[in-house]
């Protein structure tokens, strides 16, 4: 998941008590059409709605973790948005190098320092031994909301059946399990009965987006 600045703006006015579309985009300076369009992001996203010209805001804890700390310092908006939350997740419990963030996230290193660079000024960061770690005990409510949010994705995605187990996903793909039959491709060990290697299981996996897989890609979704 990832955010504009934008987006984080429309949800600190949600934060601070606006449920107006055209209150919103008279305070940030924006065309009406424009938040419409931020709303429904973050409706995808399962942060926000609208119903009957009204803006509501999600019940689920990662959304009310993150909307109490903008309602009191949202000073952080520029730091977590673009690419820094996935930045902030992967330094969130264990102090990580540049180069181990690189290769990790698929940040740029200019990017990754500047965002360090930006984050030292907030004290967002740490430094130990050469690598960075999210400063979880100063913004001990924002650390809790990458907690939750790293639970949340680990957990649901829109693209697949209520009570799957996620096992692999990215923006592109997603690799799950569920007892319901689902218009999926097949694969990890429910793929083997089409080589001649019957197993029963309790569950079905299965790839998204459907297509062909080879025996390779079936091997590896096993492991």
């Amino acid at each position: 998941m990832h955010f504009s600045k934008t987006e984080l703006k429309v949800l600190e006015q949600i934060a601070l008590g606006k449920k107006q579309v055209l209150e919103v985009a008279r305070i940030l300076n924006k065309d009406k059409s424009q938040i419409y369009r931020i709303i429904k992001n973050l409706e995808q996203k399962g942060f926000l709605s609208l119903k009957n010209k009204e803006i509501k805001y999600s019940e689920a804890t990662h959304v009310q973790l993150l909307l109490q700390q903008l309602s009191r310092q949202s000073s952080f908006i520029e730091d977590i948005s673009g690419c820094g939350l996935k930045l902030y997740l992967y330094i969130l419990e264990i102090p990580k190098s540049i180069e181990e963030i690189t290769k990790a996230t698929g940040i740029k290193p200019s990017t990754i320092f500047y965002k360090l660079n930006t984050a030292r000024k907030k004290s967002l960061i740490k430094t130990q031994d050469g690598k960075y770690k999210f400063n979880s005990k100063l913004w001990n409510r924002l650390n809790e909301f990458f907690i939750e949010l790293k639970k949340y994705e680990e957990t649901y995605d829109r693209r697949i059946p209520p009570g799957s187990v996620i096992y692999h996903k990215t923006k592109e793909d997603i690799i799950f399990s569920t007892k319901a039959e689902y218009d999926a491709a097949l694969t990890g060990f429910s793929a083997y009965e089409n080589y001649g290697i019957k197993i029963y299981s309790i569950d079905n996996n299965y790839y998204l987006p459907k297509k062909r897989l080879s025996k390779k890609e079936v091997f590896m979704h096993s492991i």
